[in-house]
């Protein structure tokens, strides 16, 4: 760059206006001798001084011309390069605080490219907040549980976060026909209903498989439509074992404490002054405290398993071991009338669970397969290599359990049909569950329906295999 030139636009143009009057000047002062050259008074002299004199004045001038033209020309040119690259650098749409130096240009550019400077840095600094948000929303709508869409007035489908994809079981609908990937017609008609009325609601009720989901529509500005979806079966499924506990719980405690209440006023009528009258309701008001006693034995179990308060202990245990404590309930089932048999299985793996717990779990299957088998009937308890694991499982010929009622049998408090709610609290499975996935396990319930029996199944994973030291 030209160091010599001043800073300022104006400057530069006055230092050229004043080097291009210099020449002139200079050029009239070089040429003048020659004009006064052999002058002589007389008209001829003076016509030929007038004619070089003229010819001076244009020779003079075609060099200051020379001198403007090479000036702006150079002026041009430092104004040219710095302008060319911030609009280059502008019209590639970088928005960066570097790149826009512009060192030894006049100090108008200067100025403007320090503004542009600016607002490419404010440009890009929204545009960092602007791809934050953009990412945060992302994020928001890849993890949020409800699905969320957005129909174009055209009824395509423009934007649809992964949960939708599970509510429109159709994977990827984006750019799609909403009727083409929507299964339900509710869904279109929250849409239809938005676009006419501005804002709609809706809810998706199917029972097989069961499924509850309530929509939101909403007409945005331009004439898109914001559909929102949430899947209400879990909280449906909660509220309807928050009633059945309640309700079990109060049938549970009402039952005994008003045969309490009644067997006390009985002796208070009169009976205890019968020795054999008053025992006998002794002896049953023990047996209603007992129940009472059991209730409030397996709801603290129950609590503790749940909070994980009472963690299991883990070791090594024979599979075959395990199948001794259902051995042991043989006098149970002799007493109910029903064969209870244990087959012996060899080359089971050992496996990591709590001996006192599972215990429980096995016991407490049995114990309703046999509770639950009318005299004659049979229970068979089996174990089997199944994976990584081994799988213990009590098999029933007894009354069986409705296919409706499998997936909730192991909820705490729920008693299916009345022909398997007789006495308990229905507390049993819900803790054998609670065990049984404490021991990283699984559990289960299997029936063809009333009268074909039912297969209680969990598996639990094998020990380690020992390394010979």
């Amino acid at each position: 760059m030209r160091r010599w030139l001043p800073r300022s636009l104006g400057g530069r143009v006055l230092i050229a206006a004043v080097a291009t009057l210099i020449a002139f000047v200079a050029a009239i002062a070089l040429l003048l001798p020659v004009i006064v050259e052999g002058y002589e008074p007389g008209p001829q002299s003076a016509a030929a001084v007038g004619a070089r004199l003229i010819s001076a004045i244009v020779l003079a001038a075609v060099v200051a011309a020379v001198v403007a033209v090479t000036s702006s020309r150079m002026i041009g040119a430092d104004l040219a390069r710095p302008m060319e690259a911030l609009a280059e650098r502008a019209s590639a749409q970088r928005f960066s605080a570097r790149g826009w130096s512009v060192d030894g240009a006049p100090r108008e550019v200067e100025r403007l490219a320090a503004g542009v400077r600016r607002i490419a840095t404010e440009a890009s600094e929204r545009q960092m907040v602007a791809e934050a948000q953009r990412d945060r929303m992302a994020t928001l709508l890849r993890e949020m549980a409800d699905a969320v869409l957005i129909v174009d007035p055209e009824d395509r489908v423009r934007l649809a976060n992964p949960a939708a994809d599970r509510v429109l079981g159709a994977h990827d609908p984006s750019g799609r026909v909403l009727a083409e990937v929507a299964r339900d017609h509710e869904i279109l008609d929250a849409v239809a209903s938005a676009r006419r009325t501005g804002s709609a609601t809706g809810e998706i009720e199917r029972m097989d498989p069961r499924r509850t989901v309530r929509l939101v529509a909403r007409r945005l500005p331009g004439g898109d439509v914001l559909l929102t979806a949430q899947d209400l079966t879990t909280l449906r499924r909660l509220e309807t074992v928050r009633r059945d506990f309640v309700a079990n719980v109060s049938h549970e405690l009402r039952t005994p404490i008003a045969s309490l209440k009644a067997m006390a006023e009985a002796l208070e009528g009169g009976a205890i002054d019968e020795p054999a009258a008053a025992r006998d309701f002794v002896a049953r008001m023990h047996r209603e405290i007992d129940e009472l006693a059991q209730l409030v034995a397996e709801l603290m179990t129950l609590t503790r398993v749940e909070s994980g308060a009472d963690r299991v202990e883990l070791s090594r245990i024979p599979a075959g071991e395990i199948l001794l404590g259902a051995s042991r309930m043989q006098l149970l089932a002799e007493r109910a009338g029903v064969g209870l048999e244990v087959p012996v299985t060899d080359g089971l793996p050992d496996v990591m669970a709590d001996r006192e717990r599972i215990g429980q779990v096995l016991s407490n299957l049995v114990h309703n397969a046999v509770k639950f088998t009318p005299p004659g009937g049979r229970v068979t308890v089996t174990a089997e290599r199944s994976g990584d694991g081994v799988r213990f499982s009590v098999r029933d010929s007894g009354v069986g359990i409705p296919r409706d009622e499998l997936d909730r049998i192991f909820e705490r408090f729920y008693k299916g049909e009345r022909s398997r709610s007789g006495s308990g609290t229905g507390l049993g499975l819900a803790i054998a569950r609670h065990i049984v996935e404490a021991h990283r396990g699984t559990i289960s319930a299997e029936s063809e329906g009333p009268g074909h029996g039912s297969t209680f199944t969990f598996e639990l994973p094998a020990a380690p295999v020992a390394v010979p030291a």
